[in-house]
């Protein structure tokens, strides 16, 4: 969780009514100041203004005292009178401070818990990133649902196709550019470009042309003109 500088306070918060009953009560100024204390405690929490230690433990009076050096008995006197002047609501035993998204900075606590959410998001694809490149050192056991989606990834790498030849007109994944001369690629190149002709499949319009050349072995192409003169492709 990112750092909260700040909370909005009003400037005329010691004129406030209930500001004022506690300061005429005994300790009271000590408990403004635990006052003071809660409402930046809640800030740095940011879970509106649920006072957590984690999402699974709230703070109690007794963790409150250690978190604020205080006693405990000052503490006690301190959260009894924030709930009888309903300044804090207790949520299935979690003090909540009332009103918070009213009179709190909520924007920019929200603001930053977003940018939270998206720097994890950024360390998490840069982690999957690593993974799939081999630069990561740790030895991490894998979810079954992230395997499969690696896996996935690198067939689809595979499926990509890239352009080629003189016009970049001709389409090939990595294993059928292995597969084909530059020969070959170029006087499809050259055909596409003059006839207009589009081919669904240039890697099977190759193979066709060398199925018309009597043999299954690549070779370079003839003329144009007698290559194709009754060259038959895979059109859209």
């Amino acid at each position: 969780m990112s750092e909260v500088r700040w909370i909005k306070l009003a400037t005329d918060i010691f004129n406030n009514r209930k500001i004022k009953q506690i300061l005429k009560m005994p300790e009271g100024d000590a408990i403004v100041v635990i006052w003071m204390e809660l409402l930046c405690l809640a800030g740095t929490i940011n879970e509106d203004g649920f006072m957590v230690l984690t999402r699974d433990l709230p703070y109690t009076d007794e963790t409150l005292a250690t978190e604020f050096g205080r006693p405990l008995q000052i503490i006690r006197m301190a959260l009894s009178t924030f709930c009888a002047l309903r300044m804090l609501e207790l949520h299935d035993n979690i003090y909540h401070v009332t009103n918070w998204e009213k009179y709190q900075n909520c924007d920019g606590l929200q603001k930053i818990k977003a940018q939270d959410r998206i720097r994890q998001a950024k360390f998490r694809e840069k982690k999957r990133l690593m993974l799939e490149s081999g630069q990561n050192n740790v030895i991490v056991t894998l979810p079954v649902t992230l395997h499969n989606a690696t896996e996935e990834d690198i067939k689809n790498k595979k499926k990509k196709k890239n352009t080629y030849g003189e016009f970049q007109n001709v389409r090939l994944s990595d294993d059928e550019r292995e597969k084909v001369t530059d020969s070959e690629i170029e006087s499809l190149s050259y055909y596409i470009k003059s006839k207009g002709d589009k081919y669904k499949d240039h890697y099977a319009t190759i193979l066709n042309w060398r199925r018309k050349n009597g043999t299954s072995e690549p070779k370079p192409m003839k003329s144009l003109n007698d290559q194709y003169s009754n060259s038959e492709g895979i059109y859209t």
